[in-house]
């Protein structure tokens, strides 16, 4: 079970916690995606994983002890790498390279 309780090294007041500006999420969300991931990924789909990051970053800051998004596991995007996802149909699709 997930521990929701910030440690003591938690802002004192939250309102002056940083919350990571959108440019720089934006720039840190990409790392994570192949050229062909980023550019075929619908919009939507790039919006959710810039703002898990941002949520991501904000509770960890915060003080809080959470997991990581999916997307920033070690090990969980190279299977999918390895498979060459195209989000362009609105789902995620392996691509077959030609021979």
């Amino acid at each position: 079970m997930a521990n929701f309780f910030p440690s003591t090294s938690a802002p004192k007041n939250l309102d002056q916690l940083e919350v990571m500006e959108e440019e720089r999420a934006w720039t840190e969300v990409r790392r994570f995606f192949s050229h062909l991931e980023w550019n075929t990924a619908p919009e939507f789909r790039k919006n959710y994983w810039k703002n898990e990051l941002v949520n991501y970053d904000t509770f960890r800051r915060a003080g809080f002890k959470v997991t990581p998004p999916d997307f920033m596991r070690q090990g969980y995007w190279e299977d999918r790498r390895a498979k060459k996802l195209d989000f362009s149909r609105g789902r995620e699709t392996v691509v077959h390279e030609e021979a």
